[in-house]
């Protein structure tokens, strides 16, 4: 009984009390989503079994249930069989594939009497256990080893790829945001950079894919993809390998660091950046001089009246072809005249012509621009090793990188689904689909903006009573809240999970040992990437990618894996008092 007493006077009861209030707004929202007109509003309507609002209150206790079980163990369980538990999920993911059925194209569940569950949920904190367990063995580094990092990251990378397996894309691409807590533990702020900047070619070289410019001979995307990739390169030069950047490392003991720095931004700066736009203004002054004085072989035809034609209107049509070897010629009088000052003003300048008698043409100058770049990369591999700072190294590495992921991305949207495909074309503003992948967005858009400061009330909605938006019970839950409680209600979620969110650091932070800190920032980054990502595919800023909303979205399988993973942390933070902080 003291051991209890000791567990819950150590818990972080404000978690738990925000934990408590997601709840509740998430289930008067999936009553929002899930009533219909007629339907009884009293109390003991809504909590009936018949209805997915009285099912929600059976996943909400049952997850009220396991918390305090998990509450009830020892912290030290979780240190210990951290890797069984990983293995197990493993195991479990590989198998689901096998024993799911189809359920609108994924083979994620797996059905148990009257339920189905959702493995992938429950993969979450098992990886991040494991993660937590490896990262804080004896005399683990992350920075400088690179063993170490490959090893994080496969950790992280193995439940994804078997989640894809599954079809379920979204739900694998929340590994992804594992990358922050590697980041605070350590984890070169280069590489982050490097994930970000991946993105942001992506998606520009996707937007702007189609649309030409300097006479529809250069593709927009590729010019400032490029462009980019030489201001990145020169703000990673300045940050990372200016002399005071360099001051104390064990690579410039010894060694003249202000000289490479003053060639590296030369190359950046004074040659690389000036010479692409230099070449792209004069794209931008000759090509149109090229496309207007280009030689044509069109026939010209002229009307001119003859006397003695029997034609209504006594005109016929003399057609001068200016082709090798004939000519229909006109009676000098039958021409029409043309002024000497009008003559001049037609004749092409001496460019022009100079341009005409080579049959010079207008071309894509990103090759030109793409050769820059290698030779930049090139030439910073060349001080890195002549200086020995490999920093530079590591730069041209980056740029190199940049161009293989900007031009891979094209071949890997070919790879996706067609549906997958489409969301993206349709978010990136390519492609105009109101009746198909636009049409969730743009209702979700309506029920939101219907609702306006202060929503229309407790189940009032119309949108979504009206069943305008597809899923609105589990992926795009949050309209229903935009709706009914409006932007003060909006508002108020959104601050408890930044408050969720603000705690999870809060208390990760005042860990004692490694373990505690790691797991309790792999909760962080899941419950960020979810949230960021659900309200923005909601709004239309972030992808359709069907992910739920923590603690708000329909079914077990998502709460009782949230609630896993956070009141874990919960039970590893209430036995902080056994350690010393180091």
């Amino acid at each position: 009984m003291e051991k209890q007493k000791s567990v819950f006077a150590s818990i972080d009861w404000l978690t738990i009390l925000i934990y408590a209030g997601l709840l509740v707004f998430g289930w008067m929202s999936i009553c929002g989503a899930c009533y219909e007109y007629g339907q009884p509003r009293d109390l003991l309507s809504l909590a009936s079994f018949d209805t997915r609002t009285g099912m929600q209150l059976v996943w909400i206790g049952s997850s009220i249930v396991l918390g305090a079980i998990v509450l009830l163990l020892d912290d030290r369980i979780f240190d210990t069989f951290a890797y069984l538990i990983y293995g197990a999920l493993i195991v479990l993911l590989f198998i689901t594939p096998f024993l799911a059925h189809d359920i609108k194209g994924s083979l994620s569940w797996i059905k148990i009497g009257p339920f189905s569950l959702q493995s992938a949920e429950f993969a979450k904190f098992a990886t991040a256990l494991a993660l937590a367990k490896f990262m804080s063995s004896y005399g683990f580094k992350l920075q400088g080893s690179w063993k170490n990092m490959a090893i994080s990251i496969g950790i992280m990378m193995l439940p994804m790829v078997l989640i894809v397996m599954q079809k379920e894309t979204g739900s694998a691409l929340v590994y992804f945001s594992l990358f922050l807590m590697l980041y605070r533990e350590g984890m070169p702020g280069f590489i982050l950079f490097a994930g970000i900047s991946a993105a942001a070619y992506v998606v520009i070289g996707l937007r702007f894919s189609e649309v030409l410019i300097l006479s529809n001979s250069t593709c927009l995307g590729e010019v400032l993809v490029m462009l980019m990739i030489v201001i990145f390169i020169t703000a990673l030069i300045i940050i990372y390998c200016r002399p005071a950047a360099l001051a104390g490392t064990n690579s410039a003991v010894g060694r003249d660091t202000l000289r490479p720095y003053h060639r590296a931004m030369t190359s950046t700066l004074g040659l690389a950046l000036p010479l692409m736009i230099a070449i792209l203004a004069a794209g931008y002054f000759l090509f149109p001089l090229i496309t207007d004085h280009q030689p044509t072989e069109e026939l010209t035809t002229i009307d001119v009246p003859t006397p003695n034609s029997e034609e209504a209107g006594g005109e016929t049509a003399i057609t001068m072809a200016e082709t090798a070897g004939n000519a229909a010629i006109a009676p000098e009088e039958a021409l029409p005249s043309i002024s000497e000052e009008e003559n001049k003003e037609n004749s092409p300048s001496f460019l022009s012509s100079i341009l005409s008698t080579l049959h010079f043409s207008t071309f894509n100058l990103s090759p030109l621009l793409i050769i820059i770049c290698v030779l930049l990369a090139l030439r910073l591999f060349w001080i890195g090793f002549t200086s020995q700072l490999y920093r530079y190294a590591y730069i041209a590495l980056f740029a190199l990188a940049s161009m293989t992921v900007f031009f891979s991305a094209n071949l890997l949207v070919d790879h996706l689904a067609p549906h997958q495909q489409k969301r993206i074309q349709v978010l990136l503003g390519l492609q105009d689909d109101p009746n198909g992948v636009g049409y969730n967005v743009i209702q979700a858009k309506i029920a939101i903006g219907s609702g306006g400061l202060e929503g229309k009330g407790f189940l009032n909605g119309t949108q979504t009573k009206l069943k305008y938006v597809p899923e609105q019970e589990t992926d795009f839950i949050f309209c229903t809240v935009g709706e009914e409680q409006g932007f003060i209600g909006s508002t108020a979620v959104l601050i408890l999970f930044l408050l969720l969110m603000w705690r999870l650091i809060s208390v990760a932070e005042r860990q004692p040992y490694a373990f505690g800190r790691v797991y309790g920032y792999c909760v962080f980054s899941i419950i960020f990437f979810h949230v960021l990502i659900n309200v923005g595919m909601v709004l239309g800023l972030m992808p359709v990618i069907g992910i739920p909303l923590p603690f708000f979205s329909y079914g077990g399988s998502s709460l009782w894996g949230f609630t896993l993973l956070l009141f874990i942390f919960l039970r590893i933070d209430a036995g902080r008092s056994r350690y010393q902080r180091k």
